[in-house]
């Protein structure tokens, strides 16, 4: 016959314990390696999820490891004190993660690959944003010990960046070769860690590699190049639209570290607080081993724009979001080992005068240079 609560009340002297004699057991499950295989590990952790929760209608609590000291911890379904407020997140936590697990499982069994954009797009009402997806692909992969989340668990970054190149590009990966082709834009491939980059040399001994923010600057400097190549060097144009994706941190990155060809590297960004945390993706992310520490951030800076006599520039008013962004990159610069003085200047000086502008206001000559 089972306790009753006068039986709970005489076996506990306190009411903090009594309160804990009376919460559910729990099954705590971690989210580690169980298998060698990915696909079985993943399939242990959900069988005992399933089991805990559909046969023994037991509560569980999902441990994920991290960098920190302290695991993440979902728990579902919540009780106890406090349990209404926690119940939306954790439960839109642990959904999520489940469903990665599931996907991550099919692809793995049926051997096919599916992109970041495909896995957020198969359920944004449950994901929300893009970067929900990407940030717990991610939290999986360490959790599982995987060096590569990207390469073990057959999901891909979606390709986003652009490259136009004067020289043909060749990138082995796995056996295979893929091509970029003169003289066209194209989407940067598919490509891993272990990946080479190869450039055919062209007419120049060197090359020089511009990385623009906007693609729209992008344009118009790919038609110059297009229509008068004799005019200008060898060159290599890149754009990550904005903010830079894996793919084209990793593709700059693998240039840099397999061709001596590039003797230039520069990046132009707009003159605000944005453009400056851009620039700074690319050079110096610490959360990626794939930065690109040659590029070398030539502007647009504030005080290129207001030495430019030759036409009008029109300057924006800074925002207090602004200047919020701006004041949070100029602590965490300023706080490094090495800080960046042009990046520091740059930034006092958009605090100070309260002014930013766009990078396309500067001329082709300021990115391509005259002949």
């Amino acid at each position: 016959m089972g306790k009753g609560l006068i039986d709970y009340m005489n076996d506990c002297s306190t009411k903090d314990d009594l309160y804990k004699s009376l919460l559910p057991r729990t099954r705590t499950i971690h989210m580690n390696m169980y298998d060698e295989d990915i696909s079985g590990t993943i399939e242990t952790i959900l069988s005992l999820t399933k089991n805990s929760l559909e046969q023994h209608q037991q509560p569980v609590n999902i441990l994920i490891r991290t960098k920190s000291k302290s695991p993440i911890s979902l728990k579902f379904p919540d009780h106890g004190l406090y349990s209404s407020v926690a119940a939306h997140q954790n439960s839109n936590r642990i959904a999520i993660m489940l469903n990665l697990l599931q996907t991550i499982q099919e692809c793995l069994t049926s051997s096919t690959v599916k992109t970041n954009r495909d896995l957020f797009y198969s359920n944004v009402e449950l994901y929300g944003k893009q970067v929900t997806v990407d940030r717990w692909i991610n939290t999986i992969a360490q959790s599982l010990e995987l060096t590569n989340a990207r390469d073990n668990l057959n999901v891909i970054p979606a390709q986003k960046g652009l490259v136009f190149t004067t020289q043909e590009i060749r990138i082995l990966t796995k056996g295979s070769e893929e091509r970029i082709n003169p003289y066209h834009s194209s989407l940067i491939p598919h490509m891993d860690q272990n990946s080479l980059c190869q450039i055919v040399p062209g007419r120049n001994a060197t090359t020089r590699l511009l990385v623009l923010e906007k693609e729209a600057v992008y344009n118009q400097l790919v038609n110059d190049v297009q229509y008068s190549p004799s005019y200008y060097d060898d060159c290599i144009i890149v754009t990550g639209k904005g903010y830079p994706d894996f793919l084209t941190r990793l593709f700059l990155h693998k240039l840099q570290v397999s061709t001596t060809a590039i003797e230039r590297w520069e990046i132009y960004t707009d003159a605000d607080p944005y453009g400056v945390d851009i620039a700074m993706k690319y050079v110096q992310n610490v959360k990626e081993p794939c930065r690109c520490n040659k590029l070398v951030h030539r502007g647009v800076f504030l005080f290129q724009l207001m030495s430019n006599q030759r036409q009008q520039v029109q300057y924006l008013p800074m925002t207090q979001r602004d200047t919020a962004v701006a004041t949070r990159i100029l602590q965490r610069v300023t706080e490094s080992n090495l800080p960046n003085m042009t990046t520091v200047q740059e930034l006092q000086r958009q605090i100070f005068l309260q002014k930013k502008a766009e990078m396309n206001v500067m001329g082709r000559e300021t990115y391509l240079g005259q002949k």
